[in-house]
């Protein structure tokens, strides 16, 4: 879920590419969907933004050989229509795509590149993203499921799981371009791939979900890098808690939504400070939101505005 010239509009993978724009502001009522790659198996592990004013998605082909990382953006505003899906980097199966703006132009972190790099970033050369650069590899040596990009004040940096050592890492590039990176700054123990990143109030901050002690975790890093961060705490701890949690800065605290095992609802909880050191108590958006998985959370004039997966796989 992303809002696109303050409309909220989201792109989902349905054994096509899909962009969908809401009517109204609110998400009252949302336009038929756009398709706009019919290519087998072409909008898996996407991930969406605004590049230069108009969304942009990042996918991955998943059947056969070659496989690619692709690339489209939309030739205007509401997304109705949409310029080619370029293939921009050959991966391999199953590879995670995350895509932010980072020094005015369109970048990719991606996972399971083909030439040794399990962590790889790819930055355009351009603000559009018509062509792109050489990919840097980030980390050559983690099996890594999951990735998120962030861009920190011009600073690209990664977050990822690294199920050789059972932990989420996090790096930040050492320019503005990404072209060479830091040693990993974060290593918690995680026993699942389940997290987000989120930049508050000029930091990284980090939602995980630790399946060792049934519970959802918090940290921010105390510096704008993420050089250095707090010891994660719980926000919550509850038995089954079995799918990604979403963060963001929501009115300048940090706020998570996720899927509560316990009431089988959609789930939304937010810090009570700025630094997420202490948090309310989670409530549920709707009675009718079941499952709850997957969602993703972003800020719309203040406000939370959630996607999420429904009982019956609807988004």
């Amino acid at each position: 879920l992303k809002i696109v010239n303050g409309v909220p509009a989201l792109s989902c993978f349905q054994m096509d590419l899909v962009y969908k724009r809401a009517v109204d502001a609110q998400g009252n009522s949302w336009n038929a969907p756009q398709y706009f790659d019919s290519a087998p198996e072409s909008g898996c592990n996407l991930s969406m933004c605004n590049v230069s004013g108009l969304p942009a998605v990042a996918s991955v082909t998943n059947s056969g050989f070659p496989r690619f990382l692709k690339y489209c953006r939309a030739i205007d505003g509401a997304g109705q229509n949409w310029n080619l899906n370029l293939n921009i980097q050959q991966v391999n199966a199953n590879s995670a795509t995350s895509i932010q703006m980072v020094n005015n132009a369109p970048a990719i972190a991606y996972t399971n590149g083909i030439f040794g790099y399990k962590v790889a970033y790819k930055r355009a050369l351009d603000s559009i993203g018509t062509t792109w650069a050489t990919p840097v590899s980030v980390d050559s040596n983690a099996n890594a499921q999951n990735c998120q990009l962030l861009n920190l004040n011009g600073t690209p940096a990664i977050a990822y799981f690294d199920s050789t050592i059972g932990s989420i890492r996090f790096k930040h590039a050492l320019n503005s371009n990404g072209t060479a990176w830091s040693p990993s700054t974060l290593n918690f123990a995680s026993s699942t791939v389940w997290f987000d990143v989120a930049v508050i109030n000029g930091r990284p901050a980090i939602a995980y979900i630790n399946g060792a002690n049934n519970s959802l975790m918090f940290s921010i890093a105390t510096d704008s890098l993420g050089d250095f961060w707090s010891a994660a705490i719980p926000i919550i701890v509850q038995s089954g808690l079995d799918s990604s949690p979403a963060l963001e800065n929501i009115d300048g605290f940090p706020a998570v939504a996720f899927a509560s095992p316990s009431s089988g609802l959609l789930a939304y909880v937010r810090a009570t400070n700025s630094v997420g050191s202490a948090w309310g108590t989670p409530t549920t958006p709707s009675a009718s939101a079941s499952r709850g998985s997957d969602p993703t959370l972003v800020s719309h004039n203040g406000r939370p505005a959630i996607s999420y997966m429904g009982a019956l796989n609807e988004r």
